[in-house]
C-alpha cells in the first residue's frame, strides 16, 4: 500500500508540474507574435472546406471566411454526396455572400478508405492557389486568419504551418464539460511538445502547392484516421519542417447527446494511439483530480491525504478558468471551469477501454482501425 501510495503522490506532482510548465510554456509561446507582420509577398490562397452535413453554426462559421482581410484567395467548398443536404445551403449561402471567389465541388471520387481525405483531394484538383488552406467545418477565423497561417511558410524550410484548436461557444453541461478539458490539456501539450516533435493540427493546415504535390498529396495517407498528424509527418519526412503559429483557431459545435460526446472522444482516444503510441500511455497524467482521488481513498480520514485532494481540485479548477480568461476569452465557460472534474473520472474509464477499442464513428460511418488505417465496418471490418 506504501509502494502505491508514494506512486500516486509521484504521478500527482508529475501532473501538477507538467502543467504549470505548460500554462507557463503558452504564455511565452502566445508573446511571441500578437499581430499578423507584414508578408513579403502575397501568394494566391486556396481554402479548401470539407463538408458532411449540416453542422451547428455553419452559417456564421462560414461567413468569418468571407471577412478574411487578404488580397487574393478563394473558398472551394468540398462535399462528396449529392444528396447532401448542405449543398442547397451552400448553394445559397454563394448566392447571397456577393463574393466571387467561391465555388462547391460535389464529387464522390474517393482516394481511400478516409471519407475527409477524399473530400479533400476533390476540393485540391480544383484549387489553383499557390499556397493550399485545408479546414475543418467547425472553425471560426477572424480577419488576419490567412496572414498569421502561411507567414512561416516564408521560410521555405517550413513545410505546413498550423494554428491552435479551441473550443468557444459550447453549449450543454457535458459539451462544456469536455470542451473545457480539451482547451485546458491539448493546446498546452501542443505548445510545448512542438519544440521537440512535428505537430500538426487539423482545423486548419497551410502547406504550399509544391510541397504537397512533392510529398504525393494525400495518396500515401488515404487510408489513415488522422489526417493532421499524417500530413505533418508526411511533410516532415519529405524534409520540411512542420510549424505551429501562435493562431488560436476557434471551433464550434451545437448540442449533442451525452453518448455523442463519449464517441468523439474515443475517436480522439484512437486516433492518438494510432498516430503516437507512447503518448497515449502519458494521457492520464493530465487527469490530476482522479489521481489525488485515488490516492484520497488510502486514507480518507488523513489530513495530508485530504489536503492533496483538495489542493488538486482547486488547482484543476483554475487552470481552465486562467486559459479561458486568458486566451480563449470566453467568460461564460470559464466560470464553469468546475466541470472539467467529472472528465477527469470519465476520462481514466475510456482511455483503459481504448487500450483495446478500435471502432470509430466519424459523421455517421463507422470504421475500425487497423494499423492506423480506417477500415469502414460495410467493407468488411470487424
Amino acid at each position: 500500500m506504501a509502494i502505491m501510495q508514494a506512486v500516486l503522490i509521484i504521478l500527482i506532482i508529475a501532473s501538477v508540474i507538467m502543467t504549470i510548465v505548460e500554462i507557463v510554456n503558452l504564455h511565452f509561446f502566445f508573446r511571441k507574435s500578437r499581430t499578423a507582420s507584414p508578408l513579403k509577398r502575397y501568394p494566391a490562397v486556396s481554402i479548401i472546406k470539407a463538408l458532411k452535413g449540416i453542422d451547428a453554426h455553419l452559417i456564421e462559421n462560414l461567413e468569418s471566411f468571407c471577412d478574411i482581410d487578404y488580397p487574393n484567395y478563394e473558398i472551394i467548398f468540398a462535399v462528396a454526396s449529392p444528396d447532401d443536404p448542405v449543398i442547397p445551403l451552400i448553394d445559397h449561402f454563394m448566392s447571397q455572400s456577393g463574393k466571387t471567389n467561391m465555388k462547391l465541388v460535389v464529387d464522390p471520387s474517393a482516394i481511400g478508405d478516409n471519407p475527409q481525405i477524399s473530400n479533400f483531394n476533390n476540393g485540391y484538383q480544383a484549387s489553383i492557389g499557390e499556397i493550399v488552406i485545408f479546414s475543418d467545418s467547425d472553425t471560426r477565423v477572424t480577419p488576419d486568419f490567412i496572414r498569421r497561417l502561411i507567414e512561416p511558410l516564408e521560410d521555405e524550410r517550413v513545410g505546413i504551418s498550423s494554428g491552435f484548436a479551441m473550443f468557444r461557444g459550447s453549449q450543454g453541461f457535458w459539451a462544456l464539460a469536455k470542451c473545457i478539458t480539451y482547451n485546458s490539456s491539448v493546446p498546452l501539450y501542443n505548445a510545448l511538445w512542438c519544440k521537440f516533435i512535428p505537430i500538426t493540427v487539423g482545423a486548419a493546415m497551410a502547406i504550399r502547392r509544391q510541397v504537397f504535390e512533392k510529398i504525393g498529396g494525400f495518396k500515401p495517407i488515404a487510408d489513415k484516421l488522422t489526417t493532421d498528424q499524417e500530413l505533418g509527418k508526411l511533410v516532415v519526412r519529405h524534409g520540411y519542417k512542420a510549424k505551429l503559429t501562435p493562431y488560436l483557431i476557434a471551433m464550434y459545435e451545437g448540442r449533442m447527446p451525452f453518448v455523442d460526446h463519449i464517441k468523439q472522444i474515443m475517436r480522439w482516444l484512437v486516433a492518438i494511439k494510432a498516430a503516437s503510441p507512447v503518448d497515449y500511455n502519458f494521457i492520464l497524467l493530465t487527469n490530476t483530480a482522479f489521481l489525488s482521488f485515488i490516492f484520497w481513498l488510502f486514507a480518507p480520514a488523513d489530513r495530508f491525504h485530504i489536503a492533496v485532494l483538495a489542493g488538486t481540485v482547486v488547482f484543476r479548477i483554475l487552470t481552465p478558468l486562467y486559459l479561458h480568461l486568458r486566451y480563449i476569452k470566453d467568460p461564460r465557460v470559464a466560470l464553469h471551469s468546475w466541470t472539467i472534474l467529472p472528465i477527469d473520472f470519465i476520462l481514466p474509464v475510456l482511455w483503459l477501454i481504448g487500450q483495446w477499442h478500435r471502432r470509430v464513428t466519424w459523421r455517421g460511418t463507422d470504421f475500425i482501425v487497423r494499423k492506423g488505417k480506417l477500415v469502414p465496418v460495410e467493407k468488411g471490418g470487424k
